[in-house]
């Protein structure tokens, strides 16, 4: 008896099954995620840059179920489980960002593929 395989992966020519997609992180399994850049005000210390990511990570990151890795000149945020980053969470993360003092500029960019980019 033929398998009845699934649909071919979002830009790939294989067929794979569902155990495999979801291993890959391919199709709906797929995982999404948002960069963050951000450029320090002159004369802030190290280590107020330092207490601004504590801040985000406890204050903004855990609660939401998020995670915060890099610094403020390069970082990716994406969901401490399976799932995606969701455009809230990015409206919400700009937000939190325009508060926070010690920042002269941000950019979120936009949702994008937490495993393969």
């Amino acid at each position: 008896m033929p398998r009845n395989w699934p649909e071919r992966a979002p830009g790939t020519s294989k067929r794979r099954s569902n155990r495999l997609m979801k291993k890959m992180k391919l199709g709906q399994f797929q995982e999404l995620g948002c960069e963050l850049v951000a450029k320090v005000k002159p004369g802030v210390t190290d280590a107020e840059a330092y207490e601004a990511i504590e801040r985000l990570i406890v204050d903004f990151m855990e609660p939401r179920g998020l995670q915060f890795g890099g610094g403020w000149e390069g970082a990716f945020v994406a969901r401490n489980d399976p799932g995606s980053v969701t455009e809230s969470d990015r409206a919400e993360l700009q937000t939190w960002l325009q508060q926070e003092g010690v920042l002269e500029s941000f950019e979120v960019g936009p949702l994008r593929d937490a495993w393969y980019f």
